[in-house]
């Protein structure tokens, strides 16, 4: 797994709406003002997010994007899961000599760990660490 700049965006804005989470609505152009992120690049992500449940909107001068459930039960691996291709660090599918895949317990323990990780990840989480702007001590 690689991680794309496509899923920091997503975290930015989750962050963003978890800060704000009780309040109006956010503007996907106030969260691409703030961190300089392409308008149109920002808003495909944020409908990608809306289409999986993970945040909704609504229309009107006090309309924008928010949670659509608590920042607690949404997490980093919910938010992978629809902007990257795969969440896992080796597939032995695609391949054609399946001699390669002798390591794959290894790689799916692996993918547990990681996976197990990002679930711990929640967007309240995100929101604090936006808020901290601590970029690089946070652990779980």
């Amino acid at each position: 797994m690689n991680i794309n700049v496509r899923t920091v965006y997503a975290m930015i804005a989750i962050g963003e709406l978890a800060s704000n989470q009780g309040n109006d609505a956010i503007k996907a152009s106030d969260i691409s003002d703030k961190y300089e992120i392409p308008p149109r690049f920002l808003e495909i992500t944020l409908n990608d997010l809306k289409t999986n449940g993970i945040i909704n909107s609504k229309r009107g001068a006090k309309g924008g994007f928010y949670l659509s459930k608590s920042a607690d039960s949404i997490t980093m691996l919910d938010i992978i899961k629809v902007t990257e291709s795969s969440n896992k660090i080796f597939e032995c599918e695609p391949l054609q000599n399946k001699s390669l895949c002798l390591f794959k317990g290894i790689f799916e323990n692996l993918n547990n760990i990681i996976n197990d990780y990002l679930s711990k990840i929640t967007a309240k989480t995100l929101a604090e660490i936006i808020q901290s702007n601590n970029t690089n001590d946070f652990i779980i």
